[in-house]
């Protein structure tokens, strides 16, 4: 028996040096961490580097389920000479990186023999013997522990491939032979729920429950069945995976539609669709019918958008995510009527009519007078939102903080876009609301520029890291023209065009043309709506010039902005009463902002990159710095 271990020789054959590392936590851009789907967090790939953690592959429970979602991606971690042709990590590379944590299953931990030594061939009894040493348990279930799983593992992992389903690529049955399978079939018992040994292909599939029978109409009254049912399906998981990168559909289709009767539990298949025919590598999103492709995005929209998800922040910023380039469309008072889009957009807002919770679900917050106090409003807002160091937030606090500021959320849109409200309201209006970008990430949701975070993308952590980062402007990405945003806000979504790297593909307006009459782009608040423009405009964050302003050169001068707790200190230390008796903490406070409202536009930072949060959130200083 000959097998090619270059591979993990590369690897030190050790799981701890792989790409993601041994109990390595993903790392979001929103800096939470953790296994849940909240806040960005690509829930897939939190399950998936949970699943297949060294941990988790030290029980048979773990070395299952991460042989459950894996089986179908084996074939990206295959550099055996004998199964050189069955290597696809170059038909689906953004595939291959998602499931990479999915290599420990196929690489010997740290301190264990494998069957077979990159030194020296062994004879066939050698080898089996091997295998039993390690891997007999019997009958006695008290002998399966850690110790045991982690042997067997380590003289198995070579040819686990035995054991996928033999009609997949990743299967190398048919490479190897059964008469070189049969040597490891007590490996079987690490990936198979029954355990046993399998000695052949056929074997290996009548192991399987007949799905077709498991899965029928009375699965909706019989909770047993239900659960017996979706069990099944899960072992097919990656068939129903609705992002097109985790999706396995379009790779082993035959394979997936064995599982159709799985719909009864609510287990859809999204096959990859695109304009011409797909090609290796392109991972090219979308879903198949565009019926059922609209039907998924109404109900993403809903779901991200209900009740129950506003009153988590994790709820509200991928509302907002998903609705950013929308807002206009729901206009709440009189004076932002000529912001509105939905005359004009009107297919468009139809589409994404369930974002309006994210401005609307509260009664309508009445601001505080601003006649005695001119930062009445941003105080109000400050105390409500912003959360003191070490205190979590609650539901009852989330709901409070987007109360205050739902209909603001437009001046959390980039203000790059139409929907963004900060030249239509003012940049004054708007920083009285800045305490209320901790609803959709704080400080950290623009901390890294995408080229930043996806410029580099090698292992799972980074991969989900620029994906989580990409789905901040989520439309520019769908397929179904009236979910597209592409066609509305072009420059904007082409800033993202790098995410193609985690498959995500910028939708083209092309592929679906508009209605007849449709506008392809917004008009500029001072125009008509019969006129179109080429692009959004673009929104100036400069306040009107103030007199007397000093010129600073501040060339080197980057900034993303104060911390919620720091904006509270300016605005209790800027207010008119504060000033009128002692302006040194405010004047303090201020330095360093003159250039952002200096009137010598060579001298002005206000629109330099990375300086417009920064000067935002200075706008209190404006006029100190003006009777300076």
């Amino acid at each position: 028996i000959e097998l090619d271990l270059q591979e993990f020789n590369d690897d030190d054959t050790s799981n701890s040096n792989s790409a993601s590392g041994p109990g390595s936590i993903v790392q979001y851009p929103s800096g939470n961490t953790g296994v849940d789907g909240g806040n960005g967090v690509d829930t897939f790939a939190s399950r998936l580097e949970t699943v297949c953690s060294e941990s988790s592959l030290k029980t048979l429970d773990g070395m299952q389920a991460c042989h459950s979602k894996c089986q179908a991606h084996l074939c990206c971690f295959t550099t055996d000479s004998k199964r050189a042709g069955q290597n696809c990590s170059g038909l689906i590379p953004s595939g291959c990186l998602a499931y990479e944590p999915c290599k420990r299953l196929v690489v010997p931990p740290a301190g264990t023999e494998p069957a077979v030594s990159p030194t020296s061939l062994l004879p066939r009894e050698e080898i089996e013997k091997r295998v039993y040493d390690a891997c007999y348990f019997g009958d006695d279930p008290t002998r399966v522990t850690e110790d045991l799983v982690t042997k067997c593992h380590g003289v198995c992992a070579q040819r686990l491939c035995c054991f996928s389903d033999y009609k997949l690529q990743s299967s190398c049955r048919a490479t190897v032979g059964d008469d070189e399978c049969e040597l490891y079939s007590l490996c079987d018992q690490l990936v198979t729920e029954n355990g046993g040994t399998t000695d052949d292909a056929l074997e290996l599939e009548e192991k399987e429950f007949d799905v077709d029978e498991l899965c029928i109409d009375k699965v909706a009254v019989d909770k047993n069945l239900y659960s017996a049912c979706s069990d099944t399906c899960e072992r097919r998981s990656c068939c129903f995976e609705s992002d097109p990168t985790y999706s396995c559909y379009d790779l082993e289709k035959d394979w997936c539609d064995e599982y159709e009767a799985c719909a009864v539990v609510d287990y859809n298949f999204y096959p990859v669709i695109s304009s011409g025919e797909n090609l290796p590598g392109s991972d090219t999103a979308g879903l198949i019918g565009s019926s059922n492709g609209e039907h998924d995005l109404y109900d993403a929209v809903d779901s991200a958008c209900s009740v129950d998800s506003l009153k988590t922040l994790e709820g509200v910023e991928e509302c907002f995510n998903k609705c950013q380039p929308y807002l206009c469309c729901f206009p709440e008072i009189a004076s932002e009527i000529e912001w509105d889009c939905e005359g004009f957009r009107d297919e468009e807002c139809s589409a994404y009519g369930n974002c309006e919770p994210l401005v609307a679900s509260h009664q309508l917050w009445k601001p505080p007078s601003k006649a005695a106090n001119k930062y009445a409003v941003k105080i109000a807002v400050n105390d409500v939102c912003i959360l003191s160091n070490g205190v979590q937030p609650t539901e009852e606090w989330v709901s409070n903080c987007h109360q205050k500021c739902e209909s603001r959320m437009c001046c959390l849109a980039d203000p790059s876009i139409r929907s963004s409200c900060l030249a239509t309201l003012g940049a004054e209006e708007c920083n009285d609301y800045s305490a209320c970008k901790v609803l959709i990430g704080g400080d950290s949701r623009e901390a890294e520029g995408i080229e930043d975070v996806c410029s580099n993308v090698d292992d799972a952590n980074s991969f989900a890291k620029c994906k989580a980062k990409c789905k901040t402007r989520q439309c520019c990405f769908e397929n179904v023209h009236k979910f597209s945003c592409y066609h509305l806000e072009k420059e904007w979504c082409d800033e993202y065009e790098i995410c193609g790297v985690v498959g995500l593909t910028l939708s083209s307006s092309s592929n679906a043309p508009p209605t007849p009459g449709a506008q392809i782009s917004a008009p500029s608040p001072s125009q008509p709506s019969s006129q179109t423009t080429i692009s959004a405009p673009t929104a100036s964050i400069t306040p009107p010039p103030a007199p007397r302003q000093p010129v600073v050169n501040t060339s080197s001068q980057i900034s993303q902005g104060d911390s919620d707790s720091e904006l509270l200190i300016l605005a209790r230390a800027c207010n008119a009463d504060q000033l009128e008796n002692d302006a040194t903490e405010c004047r303090m406070l201020c330095k360093g902002s003159e250039c952002c409202f200096t009137t010598h536009v060579e001298n002005n930072c206000s629109r330099k990159p990375g300086m417009t949060a920064f000067c935002l959130d200075h706008m209190l200083c404006a006029d100190l710095i003006s009777k300076n």
